[in-house]
């Protein structure tokens, strides 16, 4: 127990009393009936419960009995999960009551696991029930048996010839007086001397007398050995225990001071990087980026308004500016950060006043800590902070472990946890508390729990998306670089794995259809390793980069390049400082010598050779992970026209999972990138995150009735590498679903129509909508195959799909920049539009085999699905092979940040070529829809028409791929209209500001007439405009492109966007001698804006019935096509290519249940 509560006991017979069937109930009292937790800051707090934590159990006197019953005791608590209501659970134990004696039970004889000590933080009820039901004299929660022991710091650093002081509390928590004895417990072999003393500074005797209710402080004094070196410690053990209570330990663990650094990059290490910018060119221009971006930070002063301190990077800029400071000894960058360092604990208004640092989430708050505490203890040589200033923030400190601690009572290994733990553990490295690193290291939920556990057999961090395992990576090596110096062994330790089928316990108390509906953390795929380690992580991705250090994205994840590091973050410089793995050498090589980590980064590498880059040309596959890399292997080929293809199967991955088991994940070749799983991305605040981003029907794979996949286990049937050919098989058997309707909850008791409105995002919903964030609609178990085979310059994809029901199958690609749609020996053409800006301009053959059948507004009209978000979709109808083309440089989309249309990385210059040809079903439904690339268009727009002075019509809608409001208003009589627009910014997410809108919005297709039956459109009409962002070109959007509100092209627009957002715009028609009687136009936002011709398309191959079988083939290519026909076969098909050289491939079953391929040159 850190330390005393106010109230050692808790009388539950003051709650509320009902009878219950064979028993009683004590209910903690709810005056307000809440059904959440409240949030100061980060600190949580429940006022319709008792946090119990680090508390003994119950005291329970019961009589009307004789002798001894038997009696079951129910404990309910509530559990924060914020934004969503709280969750009840409860536990039980079997006891015996003696009657009108006190019988004690702790907590340990309750089933709750030792991860969910979570459960004790809220009590809210309990019940005691019993066939004899006895009276209950007296329920108590008590803090100890007979005595509660307190310590608030159980490590410090002692001074040379000084000595290290631990203050201890004792409080009797019985009604009589007690005896106990404390003593300090020892092996043999300690050297710092321990002594146990009073409160008046003499050694205590053995026995201590405490009345009833008495509390005493006693101190543990330990002095300094010379024997003990820097950076050397020992444990002292306080052994304290009364007649009838359990004995408790107190260990305390004691370090000798150290002057050098404690948190990471020692004097030693500062001298290293002086000595690399000193001699090495990529040193001296990664540091001098890092001294400018020092030079330029502003400190930042707290505004209490806000309910955060800062926004979270300047933990980073502190941290840079301390270590910018300690390379060049320029004082005025150690000023900026003791300025900081004051800002954040400021006793007005600091982290004492607000305990949330950084604006963002508890995830972020750890970095957060972690990087102001390696700032703070880099400038603690200053003197720049006063006694006082070091006293309050290391006080922050430890309220913020605290808060960390409790943390790790959920269960939970992921990403956010880790990084809390790693802000925890450099906040204990800074004060030189041994005692809690060692706790964070190795609680339940801790730091080996997040490698052993957290790490799956194939090496990757089991949230299977890129950035994550990066990120895992990065912070494991960090954590290594700051307690290993004290021996802890962290960057070599292999810990014993966990065979567990999931890695959190966190909603193991919880019902299983009161949680996050969907998301899985189940571990599935072989188990052959029996260690884990930071080692297995960092080697784990190494084979899925390419030799110019570039990976593909993958669950929440676009392209990467292998970092050297992120800003402050550290990732494979340090990697390669720790391990000196020869194949990360190409990817430091290849990373721009600005971007090396001039902290970590080692002075020279070493040259790059062959052997080095073989890994880059050899399949790989991560079983568990769940990723198959096939590459094209062609002699003298060089590795950068090679094909790099990945097939998605395996876990899950929790909350950033996606929903694309046997998709086909990626292609790179030529230094392009044909996908990602975020090419279209609407972030973690948005009800789009749930309800489409992750959702099978983004993905390039086949779906049943464009449903979403259910996460279950997926099998590697097959995977072999063979002349000009290499395949791997997969099969998954689940069910199809609709997805969770609206998403996830993103604030707490909203409804999804006031999220959409929230969000500035119009959505039609149903009169009768589903449960908020539930999937519905569930179909029988379907089997599913995916043969993908990748040639020397094509990819087969071979699916088959069995069903015991009737069922649409869709098999999906996503591509941007459609071209055409053709078929052989076709060469005519049409177009759906004139205007090369429009999407609708690609063309398509005009053949009897190739059937226009008209348009559909969206992929899906159920509002339950994400189909609906396909909109502006195409109908044909194919007989034999349909062909469709698509031309897009992809880096003029790379890197345009979060907020952006498409989100792509890492495309070298020139047109991303690619056709997609649909080989079988011989006869089928072809659709292409334009996805819903992300524009900043989304807002709150309220509009008013006013006719004569007089307001005839107003209403609000959300501008983005939807919102358009068609009026029609009788304007009789009038001289003048008014369209006036007002728009408020939304907030993205976070507690970031509002971000503005781009000019979207319009009046559209405006006609007025007359009484005499004339139409005039608006356009013809004298306009008077106010505070109105004017077009470049009439009758087209922002950017020059056409102007469509909800899909709907405007043939003639008046533009509508305020231009300065404060106010409204407005219009001002005169219609003066007109003789209107009445006004028909659209109000809505420009959607997309600009030239539309490389729009991200769904492509859709559909077909219907029990069973389906599709193979599709597809080539990317730079310049000229290799394909010139495809000739489907009974088994196969045969590929004529333009250099003359045709090809059979033969697939022996066509269930791909045990298929074998073949592929041989004709003559």
């Amino acid at each position: 127990m850190k330390s005393l509560p106010e109230h050692v006991i808790v009388d539950a017979t003051a709650w509320h009393q009902t009878e219950v069937e064979g028993g009683v109930r004590f209910t903690h009292p709810n005056p307000h009936g809440k059904d959440h937790w409240d949030r100061w800051g980060f600190f949580e707090s429940n006022d319709h419960s008792v946090d119990l934590t680090d508390w003994y159990g119950l005291r329970v006197v019961a009589d009307g009995f004789y002798g001894v019953v038997e009696a079951t005791i129910t404990l309910v608590a509530t559990l924060n999960r914020f934004p969503r209501p709280e969750a009840l659970v409860e536990t039980t134990a079997r006891v015996l009551l003696s009657s009108g004696e006190p019988s004690f039970v702790s907590f340990d004889a309750f089933d709750v696991d030792e991860a969910n000590q979570v459960f004790f933080r809220g009590v809210l009820a309990v019940e005691i029930r019993s066939a004899r039901r006895p009276h209950i004299a007296a329920l108590d929660f008590v803090a100890g048996r007979e005595l509660a022991v307190a310590a608030p710091v159980l490590g410090k650093p002692i001074p040379a010839g000084g000595r290290a002081e631990y203050a201890v509390e004792l409080c009797n928590v019985t009604q009589s007086s007690i005896r106990v004895t404390a003593r300090i417990e020892r092996r043999g072999w300690e050297t710092l001397h321990a002594l146990l003393l009073g409160t008046d500074g003499q050694e205590c005797g053995p026995v201590i007398v405490l009345s009833p209710g008495e509390r005493r402080e006693l101190q543990v004094a330990v002095s300094d050995d010379p024997r003990v070196p820097e950076w050397g410690w020992e444990e002292q053990v306080l052994l304290v225990s009364s007649e009838h209570g359990a004995p408790v330990r107190l260990r305390f663990v004691t370090t000798r001071h150290s002057e050098d650094y404690t948190t990471t990059l020692r004097e030693a290490d500062i001298d290293e990087v002086r000595y690399n910018i000193e001699h090495y060119e990529w040193a001296r221009q990664s540091f001098a980026r890092r001294r400018r971006q020092a030079q330029e930070w502003i400190v930042p002063t707290v505004d209490p308004s806000l309910g955060y301190l800062f926004v979270t990077r300047n933990a980073e800029e502190a941290d840079n500016c301390a270590l910018v400071y300690l390379v060049t000894g320029e004082m005025h960058f150690a000023e900026k950060v003791a300025a900081f360092m004051r800002e954040f604990s400021d006793p007005e208004r600091g982290y004492g006043t607000v305990p949330r640092a950084g604006n963002q989430e508890l995830v972020h708050e750890g970095l957060f800590f972690l990087h102001t505490a390696y700032a703070f203890d880099h400038i603690k040589r200053t003197g720049l902070l006063s006694a006082e200033e070091v006293t309050r923030t290391q006080e922050a400190f430890r309220f913020f472990m605290e808060i960390i601690r409790k943390e790790t009572m959920r269960g939970k290994i992921s990403n956010w946890n880790l990084s809390e733990l790693v802000g925890a553990v450099a906040c204990a490295a800074a004060m030189e508390d041994l005692s809690e690193i060692g706790y964070f290291l190795t609680c339940p939920s801790g730091i080996h729990d997040h490698i052993s556990k957290g790490i799956v057999d194939d090496g990757w961090w089991f949230e299977a998306s890129i950035g994550y395992n990066l990120l895992a990576m990065g912070l494991f090596l960090q954590v290594a670089s700051v307690v290993d110096k004290w021996g802890f062994g962290l960057a070599q330790l292999e810990l014993p794995a966990s065979y567990a089928r999931t890695t959190s316990v966190d909603e193991a108390l919880i019902a299983s259809d009161d949680r996050i509906d969907g998301l899985s953390t189940q571990i599935w795929g072989p188990s052959t390793r029996s260690t884990r380690s930071i080692r297995m992580l960092v080697d784990s991705m190494i084979p899925f980069f390419d030799d110019q250090g570039v990976v593909f994205g993958m669950n929440d994840a676009a392209e990467m390049r292998a970092p050297a590091c992120f800003f402050m973050e550290p990732r494979y410089d340090l990697a390669y400082r720790t391990y000196r793995n020869p194949s990360l050498i190409p990817f430091l090589r290849a990373v721009a010598p600005d971007e090396r980590d001039p902290y970590y980064g080692v002075g020279e590498l070493p040259a790059v050779s062959d052997p080095d880059l073989q890994i880059f040309r050899d399949n790989a596959r991560a079983d568990v992970a769940g990723i198959t890399l096939l590459r094209s292997k062609v002699a003298g080929r060089s590795l950068d026209e090679e094909y790099q293809v990945t097939v998605k199967t395996g876990i899950l991955g929790g909350a950033h999972g996606h929903y694309d088991r046997l998709a086909l994940n990626s292609i790179r070749r030529f230094g392009k990138n044909f996908y990602n799983p975020e090419s279209i991305w609407y972030a973690y605040h948005t009800f789009m995150y749930k309800f489409y981003v992750q959702n099978s029907i983004t993905h390039n794979m086949t779906t049943v009735d464009l449903k979403q996949q259910d996460p279950a286990e997926s099998h590697l049937l097959a995977m072999g590498s063979a002349d000009h050919l290499q395949f791997a098989v997969h099969e998954i058997t689940t069910r199809w679903c609709n997805p969770p309707y609206g998403g996830w909850i993103v604030k707490q008791g909203e409804t999804f129509a006031e999220r959409c409105w929230a969000e500035g995002r119009s959505l039609e919903l149903p009169d009768q909508q589903p449960e908020y964030t539930r999937r519905s609609g569930f179909t029988e178990p379907i089997v599913q195959r995916r043969a993908t085979l990748l040639t020397d310059d094509y990819i087969v994809v071979l699916d088959h799909l069995e069903a015991t029901e009737r069922h649409q199958f869709d098999c999906l690609f996503h591509v941007s920049g459609l071209h055409s749609l053709t078929v052989p020996g076709s060469g005519e053409v049409e177009r759906l539009s004139p205007d090369p800006a429009d999407s609708d301009h690609f063309a398509f053959s005009r053949s009897s085999a190739l059937r226009y059948l008209g348009h559909e507004p969206t992929l899906d009209p159920s509002p339950l699905s994400s189909g609906q978000f396909v909109t502006d979709c195409h109908r044909f109808r194919g007989e034999g092979v349909v062909s469709a083309h698509f031309e897009v440089d992809m880096s003029e989309l790379s890197d345009l940040g979060w907020f952006a249309k498409i989100r792509s990385s890492y495309n070298r210059p020139g047109l991303l070529k690619m056709d997609i040809h649909s080989v079988s079903p011989s006869s089928r439904e072809l659709l292409v829809g334009c996805d819903p690339e992300y524009y900043q268009t989304q807002q709150q727009l309220h509009y008013t028409v006013m006719a004569g002075g007089t307001t005839v019509r107003e209403g609000r809608l959300g501008p983005w791929i939807f919102g358009r409001h068609d009026l029609d208003i009788a304007v009789d009589g009038v001289d003048s209209l008014v369209l006036r627009t007002q728009s408020t910014p939304v907030q993205p997410e976070y507690d970031a500001a509002p971000m503005e809108p781009i000019p979207c919005v319009f009046w559209g297709n405006g006609i007025v007439t007359t009484r005499d039956g004339r139409q005039i459109g608006l356009g013809e009409l004298p306009v008077e405009y106010s505070n109105v962002v004017p077009v470049p070109v009439p009758d087209r959007d922002y950017e020059q492109g056409p102007v469509k509100l909800e899909m709907r092209v405007m043939q003639h627009s008046l533009p509508g966007t305020p231009a300065d957002l404060a106010a409204a715009g407005e219009l001002k028609v005169d219609l003066r001698g007109l003789d209107a009687v009445a006004l028909r136009v659209s109000i809505g936002g420009d959607y997309p804006v600009g030239d539309e011709s490389t729009r991200r398309r769904t492509l859709d191959i559909r077909e219907n019935g029990t069973a389906a079988d599709f193979a599709t083939v597809v080539e990317q290519y730079d310049d000229e096509p290799v394909i010139r026909s495809i000739v489907p076969e009974e088994s196969g098909m045969v590929i004529e290519l333009v250099n003359g050289r045709r090809q059979r491939l033969t697939v022996s079953d066509l269930t791909l249940a045990d298929a074998r391929f073949t592929l041989e040159e004709l003559s």
